[in-house]
């Protein structure tokens, strides 16, 4: 397998030509246009729309992908009957009219419901009509209030668009058009008065008998200006599987009307529609409500994590990352036509293959990377084994990942790139309990003997010392997870070992960060030199042993030795000499991971006070034999 060449081609490629360079395509560059979200801003953002933006950055970001040239179009509606059904739903709630910036899109819809289900037959198309100032007044402050919405909602989702158009700017060009086309006979009347295409066995209308354009009206203006604005070689719709008649009867009066090449470049990339969503009959969830929920289950993940890593301060940041990485992984693990029924408890699910268990993954692989990144110079001299079927198998399915990208960016089809990874999951997952799986072949080699310090055979000597931080103890052995442990040491130190016994007494059982602060307010230079040797012990934990969180350590032993004892001359009054020992002591630490545990490696030394109380007991429990 080649490995090497797999760790270059991953190195070479970034995502903007991900999918062109993994699956080697040939096919010529193509300047594409892509519409989706395209939200009503009468309306609020609901889980529908949330869903069409998630399929449209799909569809964009695999196009992008593959080399193409893509612009991304937000058509927002802003014409039409229910602007002028939330006004008459204003109207009919008693609400203020002269000032609309105070009301919020939940408060619109609102309106807009309480109008379609009061059935009033005098609600009029005040979207087309706007004859009065006030009316167009109240449209103009009913479109920035649903902008505003827009606007924050996108900032949330991290979606950018080359080009937001409007409805409402292809209303008099549409109204031109169809002009244009009854002239030339490509239109005709029905016999209420309706202004459409005619075939043989349908008519599509596209005006009203009062002359208004209908939203197809609008569409076929909207494609045949981009045709000459933009020169695409093809134009993506991504809409709801509903609208399917809408974009047939699109393309075949395009046709009719003298743009048959126009036709062939639509293409209506259609999705499955969420149900029991319905904001005309009030049941709308809204996009903010469920990122905001998302994002509280996605803190609460974090808060009692065990292995989180993350400070509270960035609690809000990554929990909103989490809870539109579970959405997005949640909406695109079925296929993307099919319907399906909104449930909140499978929404902010975080349990089980989700979004929650793909990022953590990821956190996961990447602090190995980090890990092992000195050893990245040496890939590609070293010649790569791998004996366990665990590892070669991932290996195997990471080698087919080019046939799910392929039909992913054939059929602009979300499906096999989201369960590439969940089923690498169960592969990776192997993977990394591999050391533990080899835990009883490692123990043995690897087991570090128990000393005897009481025993002169197991003295404590910095060689000893050295070997025992040296040892590699195997994860997840049968006794349990062992803390991580430092040992150090420091030879030779010009200070008597009986004034550095208490200093030794002192550190001895506190955490790292108060036994530095009573060694700050030792005046000795004992505390100096436990000091100095206590800062290396802790580097040397984050450098060698992997053990990040300096503050998470404790003295659990310190123990200082006799060492040499240099004999030398001192010359006094009188031509006197005499003699002068230089004491030199060896002092020893050993960190552990964790709270304080008094039960250490080596059982503490009794006092006298210790062995006071035990003789007074002997002499309190003796007894004369035989005594009755």
């Amino acid at each position: 397998m080649e490995l090497i060449n797999t760790r270059n081609l991953l190195k070479s490629v970034s995502k903007d030509n991900f999918v062109e360079c993994v699956c080697k395509l040939k096919s010529p560059k193509l300047r594409l246009i892509v519409e989706y979200s395209s939200p009503n801003i009468a309306k609020p953002f609901h889980v529908g729309h949330l869903r069409s933006t998630l399929m449209g950055r799909f569809a964009l970001n695999v196009l992008r992908s593959a080399g193409h040239n893509v612009t991304a179009i937000n058509y927002l509606g802003d014409w039409g009957t229910q602007f002028g059904m939330i006004v008459q739903g204003l109207r009919l709630s008693n609400l203020p009219l002269n000032d609309l910036s105070q009301l919020s899109s939940t408060q619109l819809a609102e309106a807009y419901s309480f109008a379609h289900q009061a059935n009033d037959p005098t609600v009029v198309n005040r979207g087309e009509t706007l004859g009065s100032h006030q009316e167009r007044h109240l449209w103009q402050s009913i479109c920035s209030t649903g902008v505003a919405e827009l606007e924050k909602i996108y900032k949330q989702l991290g979606a950018h668009f080359d080009s937001f158009e409007r409805e409402s700017q292809y209303a008099e060009e549409a109204k031109e058009s169809v002009k244009c086309w009854l002239a030339r006979n490509a239109l005709s009347y029905n016999d209420d008065g309706l202004v459409g295409f005619k075939t043989d066995d349908r008519f599509v209308p596209i005006c009203k008998s009062d002359g208004s354009t209908l939203y197809i009206a609008r569409d076929l203006a909207a494609a045949i200006a981009r045709q000459r604005t933009y020169q695409p070689d093809k134009l993506y719709y991504v809409v709801d599987s509903g609208q399917a008649q809408h974009f047939d009867d699109l393309k075949m009066i395009l046709s009719g009307v003298g743009f048959p090449d126009l036709a062939a470049k639509l293409f209506h990339v259609k999705f499955g529609k969420i149900r029991n969503t319905s904001t005309r009959q009030g049941k709308g969830v809204l996009a903010s409500d469920l990122l905001n929920e998302g994002t509280l289950t996605a803190q609460a993940v974090l808060r009692y994590s065990p292995t989180t890593k993350v400070g509270p301060e960035l609690f809000e940041q990554v929990g909103s990352c989490l809870a539109l990485t579970a959405l997005i992984v949640r909406d695109f693990k079925q296929r993307r036509q099919i319907d399906y029924d909104f449930s909140w408890e499978k929404a902010l699910q975080a349990k089980g293959a989700t979004g929650y268990q793909l990022q953590a993954t990821h956190a996961r692989l990447t602090s190995l990377c980090e890990k092992f990144e000195p050893l990245e110079a040496n890939v590609g001299r070293v010649p790569l084994k791998l004996d366990e079927p665990e590892a070669v198998t991932l290996m195997e399915h990471l080698s087919r990942m080019a046939d799910p990208l392929l039909k992913a960016y054939n059929d602009i089809e979300p499906y096999p790139i989201q369960m590439l990874p969940v089923r690498q999951l169960r592969h990776l997952a192997r993977v990394l309990l591999l050391p533990a799986s080899a835990c009883q072949r490692w123990k043995h080699d690897f087991v570090a003997p128990e000393w005897k310090p009481k025993d002169s055979k197991f003295g404590i000597t910095p060689e000893k010392w050295q070997y025992y931080d040296n040892v590699v103890w195997p994860p997840n052995c049968d006794d349990g997870k062992k803390p991580g442990e430092v040992f150090h040491c420091r030879e030779n130190v010009k200070y008597s070992w009986r004034k550095m016994w208490y200093i030794c007494q002192l550190v001895r059982g506190l955490t790292i960060d108060e036994a530095l602060a009573q060694l700050e307010c030792t005046p000795r230079k004992g505390a100096l030199v436990m000091k100095e040797l206590l800062l290396e012990a802790q580097q040397k934990a984050s450098d060698e042993h992997c053990l990040h969180q300096k503050s998470n350590l404790w003295v659990a032993e310190a123990i200082c030795r006799n060492s040499l004892i240099i004999k030398g001359l001192r010359r006094h009054a009188r031509e006197r000499w005499g003699i002068v020992h230089y004491r030199y002591c060896n002092v020893f630490v050993r960190l552990e991971e964790g709270k304080p545990d008094l039960k250490g490696r080596f059982p503490m030394e009794r006092l006298g006070w210790h062995m006071l109380e035990e003789y007074l007991k002997s002499l309190r429990n003796r007894r004369i034999d035989y005594h009755p």
